[in-house]
């Protein structure tokens, strides 16, 4: 054989181990959502994939999956009997296109369709967070939240930042207090910031009191205050505060005792 021969030769070997190689790389296992329910035993979650596939819904499974550790699969089940399947177990009355699934604790946790965003909803199922669709509680601009402050309404506010666990664990509680009372609250995320939107917090000069900060001394809120933080206040006065997390009926019941 020439050299010619066994380069042509050696080069189609490569070829074909790259595209075998890239095909793996891509692949993802078809299974049904009875199967996917009786995995849950091995594998704490598994996200589903039902509707059109190609390249890039391979490659989005692959990110998804790797980003949040969840193992994922394409749905080898019908398309038509996977949404009667959500319908049947959540309030959706109409799912529109392609759809994810999350499975765990025994169950369908939820699903993403094409009119929802599907990282936060994963988020959502997987870790608690609040979708913005679904936030009941207020989150003003700096400038809206400087107005309010300084208004003659008593104003509730949570300050909190993305870096904190109990900021996140409180998020849900204020969102029930703010859909299932008159109470309405603004939320501050810090984290969300700019400099120049931090320091105009910082000019409104909010006086945290002491039984709300880690020293136990009165401070600024630039000094630094407990995480997270609730304040009441009205006309850029404080009134009263709530420091850390607590589960609803006990944060409701110390909110109720300052508003009341």
């Amino acid at each position: 054989m020439g050299v010619n021969k066994k380069f042509i030769v050696i080069v189609s070997i490569l070829l074909i181990l790259v595209v075998f190689i890239f095909v793996r790389s891509i692949s993802i296992k078809k299974i049904s959502y009875i199967k996917a329910l009786n995995m849950l035993d091995e594998k704490k979650y598994i996200l589903m994939y039902s509707g059109n596939v190609d390249s890039t819904v391979r490659k989005e499974l692959k990110r998804l999956g790797k980003e949040y550790n969840i193992s994922i699969y394409i749905s080898s089940d019908n398309y038509d009997d996977v949404v009667n399947y959500v319908k049947l177990l959540t309030s959706a009355e109409e799912i529109k296109g392609n759809m994810y699934l999350v499975f765990g604790n025994d169950t369908l946790l939820g699903y993403m369709d094409e009119s929802m965003n599907t990282e936060e909803y994963l988020k959502k199922y997987l870790y608690g967070y609040i979708p913005k669709a679904e936030r009941s509680y207020n989150e003003p601009t700096v400038t809206e939240y400087t107005e309010l402050y300084k208004s003659k309404d008593t104003i509730i506010s949570v300050f909190g930042d993305t870096t904190c666990n109990f900021c996140k664990l409180l998020q849900p509680v204020i969102n029930e207090v703010s859909s299932k009372t008159d109470y309405k609250i603004n939320y501050i995320n810090f984290s969300e910031l700019t400099t120049e939107e931090a320091n105009m917090i910082y000019k409104l000069n909010i006086v945290v009191p002491a039984s709300c900060t880690s020293s136990g001394l009165e401070k600024n809120i630039k000094e630094g205050y407990s995480k997270p933080l609730t304040i009441v206040s009205k006309k850029g006065k404080i009134i009263g505060c709530i420091k850390g997390y607590y589960e609803y009926s006990t944060y409701l019941d110390k909110l109720k005792e300052i508003m009341e």
